[in-house]
């Protein structure tokens, strides 16, 4: 972090939303993470994660996106 910014792979926000992007890939690609129960749990869990930090990144925010 320089000058009041930071580099876009620091950011929470960011990183929470690769998370989401990751999973909908998942889900469109139906890929399976062991037994069918497992793989709904992980997506699920994955998905209210990348939404969370997403949320909470924006929230937290302080620097520039540089």
């Amino acid at each position: 972090m320089n000058n009041g910014t930071k580099s876009w792979y620091q950011s929470t926000t960011i990183q929470g939303a690769i998370i989401s992007i990751l999973v909908f890939l998942g889900q469109i690609l139906k890929i399976e993470i062991g037994t069918e129960e497992i793989s709904t749990f992980i997506i699920a869990l994955f998905g209210v994660v990348g939404a969370f930090m997403v949320v909470y990144g924006r929230i937290k925010a302080k620097y520039i996106i540089k």
